[in-house]
C-alpha cells in the first residue's frame, strides 16, 4: 500500500509541477514530471524526517530541496546528457 500511495503522489507531484510550468510558459518537458514528483515526495517526507522542525525551518528546507533537485537535474540533462532542456543563456 506504501509503494501506491508514494507512486500517487509522486504522480499529482509532477502533474502539478509541469502544469505550472504550461500555465507560466506555455510548454514543458518530460522530465520535468519526474523533478516535479521527486520535489513534491521530498517535500512531503520533510516532517516525517524532522517532526518538530518548524514550520518556517521546512518551508526553506523545502525551497533548498527543490532548488537542488533543480541544479541536479539541469546538470544532469543540460550538461551529461546535452539534451538542452531549458537554455537561459540570452537572459541577464
Amino acid at each position: 500500500m506504501r509503494v501506491w500511495k508514494q507512486s500517487v503522489l509522486g504522480y499529482i507531484g509532477g502533474m502539478v509541477y509541469v502544469g505550472m510550468e504550461l500555465l507560466w510558459r506555455g510548454w514543458s518537458h518530460g522530465s520535468m514530471f519526474v523533478v516535479g514528483g521527486i520535489c513534491f515526495l521530498l517535500i512531503g517526507s520533510i516532517e516525517t524526517v524532522f517532526p518538530n522542525m518548524p514550520l518556517v525551518i521546512q518551508s526553506i528546507f523545502g525551497g533548498f530541496l527543490v532548488t537542488t533537485m533543480e541544479l541536479l537535474s539541469g546538470l544532469f540533462l543540460n550538461v551529461l546528457l546535452d539534451m538542452h532542456v531549458w537554455d537561459y543563456s540570452s537572459l541577464p
